[in-house]
């Protein structure tokens, strides 16, 4: 019997495993389609995106000024994000959770208040040209397009019970981010006047969309030069650092690092042999060493690209350190090193390691930092590479000032992306673990912008557990983007280089000096309903005293009516009570003065005709006061008021004169503690 219970067993081991494999290939399967529906989304928006920009210029003659009341159909402007002025379409929703509890203290802590029929308008923080803001204007004229599709995707996912949060399409040439739903709450607010800063062009899903997987290195000077200070007392180092930071900020899993300090010698930060996955993990524990190196020592450039070489070189897709697309280093110094030059020619060790460099497809990005550092080294490894160069000069903070290694990565891509899986990362409004899926969009060859969409990890973990859906999405984003050769360079990559100072560097035929706007100018103010400071986003109308009316619910709110009627209210009530006061004031008075018109004028000294035993009771009645002002004092009363005959009935007052040694309130000259008004919240 044991011996067919043992066959069975065995017999059905297939089964079984057929199964589970039929349930793996299920769970794959359907973790594929929920990967393809984000990215039909997102591609959605690309395509609406792309078509919105080839007839912008039709677009902007119809961008006039118009009140955010207006339904989304019928304005032609858009609503900020740094405004106090919402479109009609705001309501208040539990669709994306609770509010942030210090922002809408006393409100409501269920819902906060969301607009899903139209997104809101949103610019970077900071001074901006007259060339800038006109092309701000010209992108969130043609942006405020993408709206349509953005309620046909949030319909989908109302349909689908996924998260309804968040759409948007970041412009590369202003910055301008059209994000959805439209909200003027938490995920805008940072301070109590206006919008914090955010410029999606230094965000993670949009580089990794317009540049693609890379390897980087970062090849950071830490001599002795970096501990001087700016006017600020803020070091060299401090703000090396910074933008060391910035720019691993920017990385995703697609993409691999390593980070090269250098003063007289070279060393590998932690001291890995190879490049390392750009996880959070890894990301945030770089950053950490990165805040703890030291200035010190002299300055030397080639061994610390000669590092960074075999870095390299040692790293490949196979042994999973390396993306196997583009090889970037940035280099960053703040001093000369005399010993790559003889004269005025570079030395031939010099020269050697640019060419290593160039031969194997690496660019170099560099900058030197403050008006004394080297720029002929520098630029020369930039500009034979394929790279470019640019000085940041004293008190320019280099973080801010590194634009030129996003654009050359962004505008450097021959044929575009399909698309970039984010790194997961914890949403800042407390929605949970998310990851963002992004695709760019070109313009013959020149990058327009990136549109993407967020999705839960939790979503995607009904079909995988975590580390099954982290591959998935590594999978889907590991396609290197053709980048162009020198030759082939876009206007803008080329502007990039002419800037950079790069012999033989020219503009092609039909390229402009500048970028700016291409069509009829408009102003922010012809696309946006509601005012706001351009350079820093605070708003013109109310400040954060408004904000729980664009953001929060239930709210307490006093109309206006109700506001004069406690203001009427209290300047009653203070006048009567005055009057009150002044009465029994009055009355006082008067039985003081009768007292002292009773008094004898030949009557004996009070010492010698009142008895002993009656001076304290003399003494008490000169301290009786009229009933309010016992109440003041909190004193009991000792003898009986009588408010007719105005005196005090005591058996033996003769002479005395109560006024002149009892003061009528306590204290000195005190007044009366009139009640002040209630207190009231403006709405």
């Amino acid at each position: 019997m044991m011996f067919n219970r043992n066959k069975i067993a065995l017999a059905l081991v297939p089964a079984m495993l057929a199964i589970l494999a039929l349930a793996v290939q299920e769970s794959d399967a359907s973790l594929q389609n929920i990967i393809s529906e984000k990215e039909a989304e997102t591609r959605a928006i690309a395509d609406r995106a792309q078509a919105l920009f080839a007839g912008k210029c039709g677009l902007l003659s119809k961008c006039k000024p118009s009140e955010c009341s207006m339904s989304a159909e019928d304005r032609t402007t858009m609503v900020p994000q740094c405004g106090n002025e919402p479109g009609p379409g705001m309501e208040c929703t539990e669709a994306l959770g609770k509010p942030s509890p210090d922002t809408c203290k006393g409100c409501s802590q269920k819902s906060q208040k969301l607009d899903f029929t139209e997104g809101y308008l949103r610019l970077p923080l900071g001074a901006k040209s007259q060339a800038q803001l006109g092309l701000a204007a010209e992108s969130a004229c043609w942006m405020r397009g993408l709206s349509d599709v953005f309620v046909k995707n949030d319909k989908a996912r109302q349909s689908a019970g996924t998260l309804r949060a968040w759409q948007y399409f970041g412009s590369h040439s202003a910055g301008v981010t059209n994000m959805y739903p439209g909200s003027q709450g938490a995920y805008a607010r940072t301070d109590k006047e206006g919008c914090g800063n955010y410029d999606p062009r230094r965000r993670p899903w949009y580089v990794a969309a317009s540049s693609g997987p890379k390897d980087i290195i970062l090849v950071l000077d830490t001599s002795g030069s970096m501990g001087a200070t700016d006017s600020s007392g803020t070091t060299r180092l401090e703000l090396m650092q910074a933008a060391g930071s910035a720019v691993l900020d920017t990385l995703t899993q697609n993409d691999f690092v390593s980070v090269v300090r250098f003063e007289s010698t070279a060393s590998v930060l932690q001291g890995s042999s190879r490049l390392q996955r750009a996880t959070p993990e890894k990301i945030k524990s770089l950053q950490e060493s990165l805040s703890q190196t030291l200035a010190s020592g002299g300055t030397k450039f080639i061994p610390a690209l000669q590092l960074a070489k075999q870095l390299f070189d040692a790293s490949t897709v196979s042994n999973d350190a390396s993306s196997g697309c583009q090889k970037v280093i940035v280099f960053l110094t703040d001093g000369i090193d005399s010993s790559i030059k003889s004269g005025n020619s570079f030395t031939s060790s010099w020269n050697t390691v640019v060419q290593d460099l160039s031969s194997s497809r690496i660019t170099v990005v560099s900058f030197s930092l403050s008006n004394d550092a080297d720029d002929s080294g520098p630029r020369n490894v930039a500009c034979d590479t394929g790279g470019v160069w640019s000085r940041i000069d004293d008190a320019t903070n280099p973080t801010a000032a590194m634009t030129s290694y996003y654009e050359l990565l962004a505008q450097s891509v021959r044929t575009p992306n399909t698309v970039a899986w984010s790194s997961p990362y914890e949403d800042a409004g407390g929605l949970g673990t998310m990851v963002s899926v992004a695709m760019p969009v070109y313009s013959l060859d020149e990058l327009v912008g990136v549109a993407s969409t967020d999705v839960l990890i939790s979503e995607l973990e009904q079909f995988g557990n975590y580390n099954t859906v982290l591959n998935s999405l590594i999978s889907q984003s590991q396609s290197c983007p053709d980048f162009r050769n020198v030759g082939n360079f876009t206007c803008a990559a080329e502007r990039l280089r002419v800037a950079s100072q790069c012999p033989g560097a020219s503009l092609p035929s039909g390229c402009s000096a500048t970028e700016g706007a291409t069509c009829s100018a408009i102003s922010l103010n012809d696309v946006s309903c509601s005012k706001f400071d351009s350079n820093t986003l605070k708003n013109d109308d109310g400040g954060w005293a408004k904000l729980n009316k664009v953001y929060c619910c239930g709210c307490p709110v006093l109309s206006a009516g109700a506001i004069a009627g406690i203001v009427i209210g209290g300047v009653v009530f203070i006048a009567v009570l005055s009057y009150v006061f002044w009465k029994k004031q009055v009355l006082c008075c008067k039985h003081i003065k009768g007292r002292s018109q009773k008094t004898p004028t030949n009557a004996p000294n009070a010492e010698t005709a009142v008895p002993m035993q009656n001076k304290n009771n003399m003494f008490a009645a000169n301290q009786q006061v009229a009933p309010a002002q016992q109440v003041a004092i909190g004193a009991a009363p000792t003898a009986a008021y009588n408010p007719a005959s105005q005196a005090v009935s005591h058996p033996a007052v003769v002479g005395a004169v109560p006024a002149a040694t009892a003061p009528a309130y306590p204290g000195p000259s005190a007044p009366p503690a009139y009640p002040q008004p209630p207190a009231f919240q403006a709405a």
